[in-house]
């Protein structure tokens, strides 16, 4: 299988220095592993753009994933499903008489 690696943004941006948690299919992720890395960067004065990056894609890395931003000001969450299509099993199945 090839296939690059996603990169998941939490939009917009954020204030303030922030606090983030990565979830798939509700289990924590470490971010700091060659796995999944995440990227905070200062987008334009107290804004913050969040970024997860998913190497060595493959099929256990399908499901959804939730970032989960804290900070001063309060929280904020968001979902996004990663899914994936085998042309290869569409293309060896019989077809439909």
């Amino acid at each position: 299988m090839t296939a690059s690696a996603p990169k998941f943004a939490k939009p917009p941006a954020i204030r303030q220095s922030p606090d983030v948690t990565w979830f798939q299919n509700e289990t924590k992720l470490t971010t700091t592993s060659t796995k999944h890395k995440q990227t905070i960067k200062v987008a334009t004065g107290n804004n913050y753009d969040v970024t997860l990056e998913i190497t060595e894609l493959g099929p256990n890395d399908a499901g959804t994933y939730k970032i989960v931003v804290k900070n001063k000001a309060g929280e904020i969450t968001a979902n996004v499903n990663l899914n994936f299509s085998n042309e290869d099993d569409a293309a060896a199945a019989p077809a439909a008489k």
